[in-house]
């Protein structure tokens, strides 16, 4: 190096540094004499110097410092000293390019045994990267942080349901638009309101309970009966929530309004309740209808037995041809009329009787006498009068005062 102040050649060997922890800060350390000139640069400086740096050359000459009021010569210590106190951060520009870097001046103790100055020059561009990003980031997380403000204020706001924020006093800080048209109708204010007054009596205690044992993040659910605008009760399903902050915590509170699902549910347990009246009568007309069934049953299997088999016994019996059809006439008419309901039914009391009685019974019923009716059947009038009497007594009319021709009017199957 050259001393500047004599001209002469002073020892060209690098300056090492006096220990390794010197080297291995990232600062540009220069130490200097009570004059301010350089006496040794750390291996950083000297690397990023190059031959500005030497042995008697002013430290603000080598950092390019100038005070404003010596901008045309150069300055002195003194001077320098002014413009950057000792034992000072300062902030100044970098030796090489626009960016910026600190300055700190520390005059050495008295116990050193020499007196002079330690200058330590930063550059600040990684601070100021770092600062850069972190701006970033924080201007990112600003914008994240309002962006999810605005996302809940417009989801609360709109929310369908009522919505409140309480505190851990259980007062109501905020409420969206729908709890205060439920709540509040005559908009004389919710905020500062025990949140229990706006709950049914009954319902206080167990809502005072959960909101006392939630913790952080834990939901509470269930059906409440609240108290609406004109003091009536209001069901709903409640929703409770914890959210803990950094002091202090918070509870979000949904009520739901069910009072349509309630009327819905009350409809739904009325239409029930018909339903299972109408299926009680359903069961009741087919049992009935199962009773008439068997009941008609057995009257069928009666009428067959009483009136059919022994027209058939008799038809068995009869040797005769021609009567043998006409029971069997008898008998097709008789069923005839219980199964298939088409025409008159012959009546079970003329099944009793022989056809040559029916063909009497007929004429009888016309209003001829016993006379005429011989005549038309060639047949005696002793024979017609025992007919008469046969047929009075299948008839069940013996020893009775009843016309045997206004009987057989009342009979169906004679036409």
């Amino acid at each position: 190096m050259t001393d500047e102040s004599t001209g002469r050649n002073m020892d060209s060997t690098p300056i090492h540094a006096p220990s390794d922890v010197v080297d291995a800060l990232r600062d540009h350390m220069l130490f200097t004499d009570a004059q301010g000139r350089v006496i040794h640069a750390n291996s950083k400086a000297q690397r990023f110097y190059g031959n500005r740096v030497h042995r008697g050359r002013p430290f603000w000459e080598v950092l390019g410092l100038t005070p404003n009021n010596h901008a045309d010569q150069s300055p002195g210590l003194q001077s320098v000293l002014k413009r950057w106190p000792p034992d000072r951060v300062h902030e100044i520009r970098a030796p090489k390019g626009d960016t910026s870097w600190s300055l700190r001046i520390v005059r050495l103790p008295e116990a050193c045994g020499a007196k002079g100055f330690v200058v330590m020059a930063t550059d600040n561009r990684p601070i100021v990267e770092l600062h850069e990003r972190v701006q970033e980031r924080v201007g990112e997380s600003v914008a994240l942080l309002d962006y999810s403000v605005r996302l809940f204020n417009t989801l609360f706001d709109t929310a369908l349901d009522a919505m409140f924020l309480l505190d851990e006093e259980r007062l109501i800080r905020t409420v969206n638009p729908r709890a205060s048209r439920l709540f509040d109708p005559e908009q004389q204010g919710l905020t500062g309101r025990d949140m229990v007054e706006l709950l049914a009596p009954e319902q206080r205690n167990p809502f005072s309970a959960a909101l006392a044992t939630l913790d952080d993040g834990e939901t509470w659910n269930t059906r409440l009966t609240a108290l609406g605008g004109q003091g009536l009760d209001l069901p709903v399903r409640a929703v409770l929530r914890r959210i803990d902050l950094d002091q202090h915590c918070l509870y979000h509170l949904s009520l739901r309004d069910l009072t349509n699902r309630t009327r819905l549910e009350r409809g739904l347990e009325r239409k029930s309740r018909e339903v299972e009246g109408m299926n009680l009568a359903l069961q009741n007309v087919v049992r009935s209808a199962d009773e008439a069934r068997n009941e008609a049953r057995k009257e069928l299997v009666d009428d067959l037995r009483r009136d059919l088999l022994p027209a058939i016994r008799r038809m068995a019996r009869e040797p005769d041809a021609q009567r043998r059809v006409g029971y069997l006439e008898m008998v097709r008419e008789r069923l005839d009329g219980l199964y298939c309901g088409d025409g008159e039914e012959l009546s079970p009391l003329l099944l009793r009787l022989t056809p040559r009685e029916l063909e009497v019974c007929r004429l009888i019923r016309t209003g001829r006498g016993g006379k005429e009716i011989a005549e038309l059947l060639n047949a005696s009038f002793e024979t017609i009068q025992t007919h008469r009497k046969n047929i009075r007594r299948k008839l069940g009319l013996k020893g009775r005062r009843v016309a045997l021709a206004s009987f057989l009017q009342g009979l169906p199957g004679l036409e």
